[in-house]
């Protein structure tokens, strides 16, 4: 079973590396470069290295445990180390936020993100996805992760 993540996120994840890069790469066309230049490079690249390396561009579970496909790595993190499944939190000043607190909801009441995040033992969390699962996956993954990790907990069910 596969979820991808939203192209929206992908082309975020690498639009600020770029636009570094790219403002990095103006300074040169007169044939010298300041030293802003070249620092603003030198982050933007590194950020392009984190985005290409870190940000999955789809999440597979499997017996083994959950494959984060990223585009330069693909790691497998075994369902022994993992804890549980959860929903990405919400952040405070987002807008889902904003309407959640004006609506009085707050502490646990308050509803979590639409993406999934794995909690593994060692208080790690690892993006698996942006985006909420269809009920029909989450209904497999739930009958999947019954079968492959009895100990691991699956957030509730997205609305949908």
């Amino acid at each position: 079973m596969e979820i991808a993540t939203s192209w929206r996120f992908r082309a975020s994840s690498m639009l600020s590396p770029l636009i570094l890069v790219g403002f990095g790469s103006l300074g040169y066309e007169d044939g010298s470069i300041s030293t802003i230049g070249i620092v603003a490079m030198l982050i933007g690249l590194a950020l392009a290295f984190v985005a290409l390396w870190d940000v999955p561009r789809s999440v597979e579970f499997s017996p083994d445990g959950v494959r984060r496909r990223c585009v330069l790595r693909a790691p497998v993190l075994e369902w022994s180390r993992i804890a549980a499944l959860e929903r990405v939190p919400t952040r405070p000043l987002s807008y889902d936020g904003i309407q959640r607190r004006l609506a009085g909801l707050t502490g646990h009441e308050r509803p979590q993100g639409k993406g999934l995040v794995a909690r593994v033992v060692p208080k790690r969390r690892y993006l698996l996805c942006d985006v909420s699962e269809r009920p029909d996956q989450w209904e497999e993954l739930r009958s999947k992760l019954a079968r492959w990790a009895p100990g691991v907990s699956l957030p509730a069910k997205p609305r949908g």
